[in-house]
């Protein structure tokens, strides 16, 4: 699209581009410059107003994460034993158990 609109341009000033005196071939080039930074100032906003209102690709990631978490309680889930708060099927090298929902705070485990 930036190239396409480049050609444009190009296109639009070729009378201007194209003349011998390198006074007018320079001014010509400053109005290009000009508009392709307006236009990049625009675009950089653009992401910075996207950014703000969906977050970076760190924040949509801890999203899914969190998602994930949420999907790995089950109907059949105990209560911690330290903290009352759901407990979630975890794994680990030893195999699985139940964790407390509140981990890093609750330590609480269970057997399955």
């Amino acid at each position: 699209m930036v190239a396409k609109h480049a050609l444009e341009q190009r296109n639009k000033y070729a009378s201007w581009l194209d003349e011998e005196d390198a006074v007018v071939v320079a001014n010509a080039l400053l109005i290009i410059i000009g508009r392709a930074l307006n236009m990049l100032k625009s675009q950089i906003e653009a992401q910075g107003k996207n950014f703000e209102e969906n977050g970076g690709f760190g924040e949509r990631l801890m999203a899914r994460h969190l998602e994930a978490r949420e999907q790995q309680r089950s109907a059949d889930a105990p209560e911690c034993p330290q903290c009352s708060k759901p407990m979630r099927r975890r794994k680990s090298a030893k195999g699985d158990f139940w964790g407390c929902s509140g981990f890093p705070d609750c330590k609480g485990t269970r057997a399955i």
